[in-house]
């Protein structure tokens, strides 16, 4: 830089800054892109009506004797329902006490045991 005059390497250096300013703001922005897709994503993914669904037949059988009596017929089908969408689904009893596990690729949700 000897042979430049001081006008000229002061253009080279403001020319760095605001080149690195511009990389600089083009990564962060593309990094917020990226993170907003992914929300959207997993937003757009969540089942929560499924899982809503599965509470309430879950809360139906524990207070309906003759759904008891089905509940074997009623968890294979919930299953077979679930495994079409890619999820793994079904209403558990454990001490007398029906409880929701729903497994997907973004979703692990075990409901409570009543």
């Amino acid at each position: 830089m000897e042979g430049l005059n001081e006008k000229g390497q002061m253009m080279i250096l403001f020319s760095l800054v605001v080149a690195s300013i511009v990389v600089t703001l083009s990564v962060l922005y593309s990094q917020n892109l990226i993170a907003g897709i992914e929300t959207s994503n997993t937003m757009f993914a969540y089942p929560k009506e499924i899982i809503r669904n599965l509470e309430e037949i879950k809360s139906y059988a524990a207070s309906n004797q003759s759904i008891r009596n089905q509940i074997e017929n009623i968890r294979y089908q919930i299953k077979i329902f679930c495994a079409e969408k890619g999820y793994v689904c079904s209403i558990e009893q454990e001490n007398g006490k029906y409880y929701v596990k729903f497994v997907s690729k973004e979703v692990e949700y075990e409901g409570e045991r009543k």
